[in-house]
């Protein structure tokens, strides 16, 4: 979900991350107009307004408003009469009546009873399968001779008391080795 920061641009909270690029992008347009746009002669700010006025240019409140200053600078200019200004043309509806027409007809279908969802028998297969599956791997790893976590303690104490008892037997071997040869250790 879209953060509320992220669609905020100049004061504007957009519906969607998508309107607050393209606010931003209309942003980016308006900082290159205003680094390229000469005040000085009012008839080429308005040639720039016409054109970006009817060739919709920008479409969002951050555009119009750049489009309102211009407009607004324009009729103030003694160099250009009012009547020459053109009107900003807006291309949204604001009457309940309109944007009902404009939205989805799923928002005004009342929905039918659902039932309750049945689980699928492919789905109790699959989990009686899997849960199957991890038992064997658990009845396998306890059974096996390798240490795991499930019996590193009986498998080490085997391997010790194997250790044990074939060092007893050495050595029982080596005493009586010793007597044979009559050799005493003390």
């Amino acid at each position: 979900m879209d953060r509320k920061e992220e669609r905020v641009v100049d004061g504007y909270l957009f519906l969607s991350t998508e309107d607050a690029k393209l606010a931003e992008q209309e942003k980016i347009k308006i900082e290159y107009l205003e680094q390229h746009m000469n005040y000085i002669t009012a008839q080429n700010v308005l040639e720039v307004y016409k054109k970006a006025n009817t060739g919709r240019m920008f479409v969002t409140p951050v555009g119009y408003s750049y489009l309102r200053k211009i407009q607004e600078y324009l009729l103030q200019s003694e160099d250009i009469d009012s009547d020459q200004v053109p009107i900003l043309e807006l291309y949204s509806s604001y009457a309940p009546q309109m944007r009902k027409s404009y939205t989805p007809a799923r928002q005004y279908v009342k929905p039918s009873r659902q039932k309750k969802p049945q689980w699928p028998l492919f789905s109790v297969i699959a989990n009686i399968i899997l849960a199957l599956a991890v038992a064997s791997m658990f009845g396998i790893a306890i059974k096996s001779d390798n240490p795991n976590i499930l019996n590193y303690e009986t498998v080490l104490t085997n391997k010790y008391a194997s250790w044990e008892q074939e060092i007893t037997q050495r050595e029982a071997a080596i005493r009586e080795k010793e007597k044979q040869l009559q050799i005493s250790v003390d």
